[in-house]
């Protein structure tokens, strides 16, 4: 140093700006998940740049979940199944369902250089949802170019269910209705496994039910087809909830795909 500032301590010489509070991040992300405007809207609204916008963002979505894992686990034990599928008896009438699995995809920009793989610039949010709009599992990364069948088999949750180690309880009879009690058949005493419930797009399997295809059915499977679709909706309702709750899942994310896994978590634990 030479002249003036000779005699100015290094740290004096030069101006840095204040950092960015930790309340003004949460409330840019909060603002950003909310409204789902772009990070060229919101600089201008927060007056940072949309380059640090898109660094602090993912950053406060990536450690909030770090504290919320303890309330999201998936069942591990028979008898946290047989709960859930108790509580799905109760509230929809369908026995022996412990679980309703559906899969949403999340819009992106097209990813740079990524060829086929994101072709119809989406990322698929894989659910498991229980009886009260609660998420028992969840997988967010696959790309929206394969199905939700294949995106469930490619999960640890189905390699899990295929190993028999998810707990779930051994097969059981169904229930008698009131009026039928004393009359049963030698039928009704079958042991039907514990299922989970989905749409067309997934493999009938002796752990997941389907409905019955949309054609030629008789007044029994229309019944069937209408239980099935009470408890399998459970997920499609957890999917509006959160797009009115966080409209970015109304927006197309220019986010990297990275960046909206991270996103979409913190949404999940929300």
């Amino acid at each position: 140093a030479t002249g003036e500032n000779r005699h100015i301590p290094p740290r004096e010489r030069y101006f840095f700006r204040n950092s960015i509070s930790p309340a003004e991040q949460l409330a840019v992300t909060l603002r950003f998940l909310e409204t789902g405007e772009s990070y060229t809207s919101l600089q201008y609204q927060f007056r940072n740049n949309k380059g640090t916008l898109s660094i602090i963002i993912p950053k406060v979505c990536n450690t909030i979940p770090t504290y919320c894992s303890e309330y999201i686990e998936c069942p591990s034990t028979a008898e946290w199944w047989g709960e859930i599928a108790a509580e799905f008896y109760q509230r929809w009438q369908l026995p022996n369902c412990i679980g309703a699995i559906d899969g949403k995809h999340v819009r992106i920009v097209h990813p740079w250089c990524s060829g086929s793989d994101y072709y119809n610039y989406s990322i698929v949010l894989m659910t498991i949802v229980g009886p009260s709009l609660e998420f028992i599992y969840a997988d967010v990364g696959c790309q929206g170019r394969i199905s939700d069948g294949g995106v469930l088999r490619n999960t640890n949750f189905f390699k899990a269910l295929e190993a028999n180690s998810l707990g779930i309880p051994n097969p059981k009879s169904l229930p008698t209705a009131p009026e039928n009690r004393g009359h049963e058949d030698k039928d009704s005493s079958c042991q039907i496994p514990h299922y989970f419930v989905g749409d067309d797009a997934f493999a009938l399997a002796p752990n997941m039910m389907k409905p019955y295809p949309q054609r030629a059915l008789t007044k029994e499977q229309r019944i069937f087809n209408y239980h099935l679709s009470r408890a399998q909706r459970v997920s499609e309702n957890v999917f509006g909830i959160m797009s009115e709750k966080f409209r970015m899942f109304h927006t197309t994310l220019c986010a990297k795909p990275e960046n909206t896994v991270v996103i979409i978590h913190f949404t999940i634990s929300c």
